[in-house]
């Protein structure tokens, strides 16, 4: 799925240090974005209540990752 969406997009394993790391994770799957320093630049999929359930299209992310070059 993730190839057919952006083929650099890339999928961490979890682990012990993951697991601690995004364990505020409301809804699956939840999207985060890092910039090549290691900050969050976007995230979907953390947030409670009404409208927290949404998603994102392909050329939302296609922006997203554009703006980080």
């Amino acid at each position: 799925m993730v190839d057919g969406l952006h083929p650099a997009i890339r999928v961490v394993a979890g682990n012990e240090r993951v697991r601690r790391d995004f364990d505020h994770l409301i809804n699956l799957p939840a999207l985060f974005v890092f910039d090549r320093r290691g900050r969050e630049v976007y995230r979907l999929g953390v947030a409670r209540g009404p409208g927290a359930k949404r998603h994102i299209r392909r050329e939302d992310i296609a922006r997203i990752v554009s703006e980080l070059e």
